[in-house]
């Protein structure tokens, strides 16, 4: 493991637990384009440094600060509650408040891998941090429910083509709350509206079968809800 830049100075490592069936987008590590932020804590203050501090992720999972290190505190153990992807605007200020939650809204069209990793919301916490000369190791988990739609084309007389067919994620509730000293993600509000998950024209082979993804904050969703819907190109174009 890496050891501390300086005398006193915090360093992050990072791993994904594998809680999804495949090695999709960001299942087995974080993405490098991903930033994560980091709040840390000792007894109830904040670290030096340690409210949303920016991290970028390296290849090997390692964090590397993007401005100042947290520090260690002089006397007493840390938490650190981490978090992806960053948000600038999720700051405890001047006093930690444990009860503190942020809003967070996943994106309505997914079908960029950039929009997708905005709304795979994921979350590592460790406590009672003794100080060492080892990097502190992170062990992140997915807040968000993802959906895998497998899309064929079925075959006879008169089947639409699937080129260019549009994938949605249909009835659901964007936006949640998010406690980063818990993980704890909370839906907020009541109104649905759909997700745009692919366009097939940009999937291989998508007459054949495609398997496209998108995630969604849990929830219950009320039985008989129409939950996937697929226009096909010609319905896009017809006015």
């Amino acid at each position: 493991n890496p050891t501390l830049q300086g005398n006193n100075k915090i360093t992050l490592t990072s791993k994904m637990n594998l809680t999804r069936a495949t090695s999709e987008l960001q299942d087995t590590k974080i993405n490098t384009s991903v930033k994560v932020g980091t709040f840390g804590i000792t007894g109830s203050t904040l670290l030096t440094n340690g409210d949303n501090n920016q991290y970028s992720v390296q290849t090997n999972g390692d964090l590397q600060k993007v401005s100042n290190d947290m520090e260690w505190p002089t006397t007493g153990n840390i938490n650190i509650y981490a978090y992806a992807p960053y948000n600038t605007s999720w700051s405890y200020g001047d006093t930690y408040d444990a009860e503190k939650t942020f809003d967070f809204e996943v994106k309505a069209d997914q079908s960029s891998d950039e929009n997708y990793l905005a709304s795979d919301l994921i979350y590592a916490s460790k406590t009672d941090i003794t100080k060492s000369e080892n990097a502190v190791e992170l062990s992140f988990n997915h807040k968000m429910a993802r959906i895998a739609i497998n899309v064929k084309k079925a075959t006879g007389e008169g089947v639409p083509n699937l080129n260019g067919a549009k994938v949605y994620i249909t009835k659901t509730i964007r936006t949640a709350t998010f406690k980063p000293s818990t993980g704890a993600v909370n839906i907020t509000g009541t109104e649905t509206s759909d997700i745009t998950v692919a366009s097939l024209s940009a999937e291989p082979d998508a007459t054949d079968g495609s398997t496209v993804y998108a995630v969604i904050v849990p929830q219950e969703i009320v039985t008989g809800t129409e939950l996937v819907k697929i226009v096909t190109d010609a319905e896009n174009n017809s006015g």
